[in-house]
């Protein structure tokens, strides 16, 4: 047993070395996000801070596409690992579409902007700025699946880095003067920006490419599992603030928000090993071989992520709150570790959906049941801040059960 751990965890594995390579920078992005995270809250009351999170949901919500179109461009740039031409085709088509969707939905949500405002409880101008964030939930994507595809871990990481970076600084700079909550979302959008174009140079040796534009087969019947799919694990980790935001005070939606924010680190810090893992076990399917070690891996990887994090969680709740947020969001501290729980499944549960998008299958669309029954459960069970974590982590836990059943189904039919 040890010496099969050994050996799997060898630098020389292509798994673990990507996964190590994201897993540095990633945590080092994770920690420049809350630290964003950490300055509203300082800057902000309780009250503009839970109206921040829950935006900062909605727009996790609303860029679902984001993850899947980065998810699409990584599984067929690794499919033409070594065609820059055909890979620069499909980049720019990509980019061509994104600008065009991206007008379309500024529209349209700009529109709805007094409808959503009312849902949620805040001012339709919020709406309205957050609506821009279509242009980087659509282009970003592009030049980010090509660096996952390229298998370029460093530079990928390096994209996120920056943009959690300019973010950072830029934060306590516009709510100082005075922008308060518009500033931080800003913050987030200039930042978006300035990752794009200093992207761009990661992938220059293909952008010199002459494009081939010959059509890629399959890849709008591979498009739709994989957006419906991302949309719904963005749902599992961003609907919680959306509905507390909804049923519970202001200032009890600001601390919630810390231990939510804090909570979902154990999912954010597993992230980078489903990335690393999808463009390897893609190769691997293309040319017929197994990736079932590259996938058992993976799992051994997070589960052990996730228990570290959840020991630190139980033993020191009171301590990182107080260190990260402050003395005005200890209200719900002992339900730290709950909240970790739920996030642990779902990490788990993002290997095998990831697993499910490298096969091109399309068993990943249950996943809009087990969102349905998140939604029904946070309807039923807001009686108090427990009950409600509560209810995430039985549809999490439920939803990591049932993937788990596919996963081992598929296996034994080989």
């Amino acid at each position: 047993m040890f010496e099969r751990v050994r050996k799997f965890v060898n630098l020389k594995n292509e798994l673990v070395k990507g996964s190590f390579i994201l897993l540095v920078l990633f945590n080092i992005v994770f920690l420049l996000n809350a630290l964003f995270r950490v300055i509203s809250a300082r800057m902000l009351e309780p009250a503009d801070y839970g109206l921040l999170a829950a935006l900062i949901g909605l727009v996790f919500l609303l860029g679902a596409p984001s993850e899947a179109i980065q998810t699409i461009i990584s599984r067929y740039t690794s499919k033409f690992l070594n065609n820059n031409e055909k890979i620069k085709g499909m980049f720019v088509k990509s980019l061509k579409r994104a600008v065009v969707i991206s007008l379309f939905c500024v529209l349209i949500m700009a529109a709805l902007s007094g409808i959503i405002g009312d849902v949620l409880k805040v001012d339709f101008k919020y709406i309205i700025l957050i609506s821009f964030f279509f242009f980087g939930f659509f282009i970003m994507p592009s030049v980010r699946g090509v660096l996952q595809g390229k298998k370029k871990f460093t530079q990928l990481g390096s994209s996120f880095l920056i943009e959690s970076i300019t973010k950072v600084v830029l934060t306590p700079l516009l709510i100082m003067a005075g922008l308060k909550v518009y500033g931080a979302l800003g913050a987030i959008l200039f930042s978006l920006a300035v990752s794009f174009f200093i992207s761009l140079l990661f992938i220059r040796e293909i952008l010199k490419s002459k494009a081939d534009n010959t059509k890629i087969d399959g890849i709008y019947d591979y498009s739709w599992p994989v957006f419906i799919s991302s949309l719904c694990i963005i749902a599992f980790y961003s609907l919680d603030i959306i509905f507390a935001k909804i049923f519970f005070s202001a200032s009890d939606v600001g601390m919630y928000a810390a231990i939510s924010d804090m909570g979902k680190m154990i999912f954010w810090g597993t992230i980078p090993i489903s990335k690393a893992m999808l463009p390897i076990i893609s190769e691997k399917r293309d040319k017929k071989a197994s990736a079932r070690k590259d996938i058992k891996g993976a799992l051994l990887l997070v589960i052990g992520a996730c228990l570290i994090g959840l020991i630190i969680f139980a033993l020191f709740p009171e301590i990182l709150l107080k260190i990260f947020y402050g003395v005005k969001y200890l209200k719900f501290s002992s339900l730290l570790a709950y909240f970790g729980i739920s996030m642990f499944f779902l990490a788990i549960t993002n290997i095998f959906i990831y697993d499910l998008m490298a096969k091109g299958s399309k068993e990943s669309l249950y996943l809009v049941l087990f969102v349905a029954i998140q939604i029904v459960f946070f309807m039923l069970f807001h009686a108090n801040i427990l009950q409600f974590i509560t209810a995430l982590i039985a549809s999490n836990f439920l939803t990591m059960l049932f993937f788990a059943f596919v996963y081992l189904s598929k296996r034994k039919a080989g």
